[in-house]
């Protein structure tokens, strides 16, 4: 759902941003873009479940 607002805004933002009062270039609207989608992934504790399933792995295979 948020990921969804994120893509909205970023393609809006390319399409008028250079044309506002105050113009928003494409790589600024790019770099705002990512910082918000990492901070998505970072609140949703995606990239922490991918690092403790690297970790339980390697415990698995030093068992075996």
């Amino acid at each position: 759902m948020i990921g969804m607002l994120i893509v909205a805004f970023v393609l809006i933002f390319f399409a008028i941003g250079e044309s506002l009062p105050v113009p928003i270039s494409l790589a600024a609207v790019a770099l705002l873009g990512a910082a918000l989608a990492l901070l998505l992934a970072h609140q949703s504790k995606i990239l922490q479940f991918s690092f403790y399933s690297k970790i339980s792995l390697q415990r698995i295979n030093s068992c075996n």
